[in-house]
Order: structure tokens, then C-alpha cells, then sequence
């Protein structure tokens, strides 16, 4: 499945790990249409620039200008496309949260 032409950032994860597909469901939930979401096993040939062990390490969102963020900077991206903005404040600003 190709997501490069999409207008909503693609989020990755793990397919195989339980607790990302947990969070993936409710971060669904919170987006709709705001964000598409694969598992990186499934779009892995894709994204060449990243390597398997940074998809296995941690969640990978693609925006459609190409741009890309990781692990907790993606989460709360997420958060913030979900229009939970809160948490992309306290990520900005507040030491430690992140």
C-alpha cells in the first residue's frame, strides 16, 4: 500500500507488539481520517531512509511534506492531530516530559 500521495500523515508501528496495536486502536479513535496508520512491516520497502531497527525501536509518523518524527515526539504529534494539544505544549515546554 502506498501512502506517499496521501494528505494525512502516515503513522508506523510495530504489528507484532501488542501494546502498539493497543495504542494505535485508540489513537484511531481520537484522528479519524487525520492520520492513516500501517504497520511498519507492511510499508518498510517504502521508507528506505529508515532502517528496520528504528522502526522496531520506536513509532515513526511521516508527514506529507516529508517530513518525519519518532517516538515520543510522534506520539504526541499524534496527540496533536487529535486536537489534544495540551500534550504537545507540555512536550514543547515542560522539561522532562518528553
Amino acid at each position: 500500500m502506498n501512502h506517499t500521495d496521501a494528505r494525512a500523515p502516515l503513522l508506523a508501528y510495530d504489528g507484532d507488539c501488542g501494546f502498539c496495536a493497543y495504542w494505535v486502536r485508540y489513537w484511531q479513535r481520537l484522528t479519524g481520517d487525520r492520520v492513516h496508520y500501517a504497520p511498519y512491516q507492511e510499508i518498510i520497502a517504502e521508507h528506505p531512509e529508515v532502517t528496520e531497527a528504528e522502526f522496531a525501536r520506536a513509532i515513526q509518523l511521516f508527514d506529507p511534506d516529508g517530513g518525519r518524527s519518532s517516538g515520543a515526539g510522534a506520539a504526541v504529534r499524534v496527540l496533536a492531530l487529535a486536537r489534544r494539544v495540551a500534550g504537545l505544549w507540555l512536550y514543547r515546554h515542560l522539561p522532562g516530559f518528553a
